[in-house]
């Protein structure tokens, strides 16, 4: 996260729970293939996945993108 900050400043928010992310937005795109990715429940979630993250194909509705 600092690194991220190194870069974006506060322009954005940082939030150290992907969890309470996951059970407090609209939706979620996930663009990074991090590990603890895996262990999150999407089962009611809107998830966008760019990184083929099994756990996340429970969501309430699940669109993978970009699958070669």
């Amino acid at each position: 996260m600092e690194k991220a900050k190194a870069v974006l400043g506060n322009a954005v928010v940082y939030v150290e729970d992907p969890q309470f992310l996951i059970d407090n937005t609209d939706a979620v795109v996930i663009a990074t293939a991090w590990p603890q990715y895996e262990e999150l429940n999407y089962t009611n979630a809107i998830v966008i996945d760019g990184r083929r993250i099994k756990k996340a194909r429970e969501a309430k509705i699940y669109e993978g993108t970009v699958w070669a």
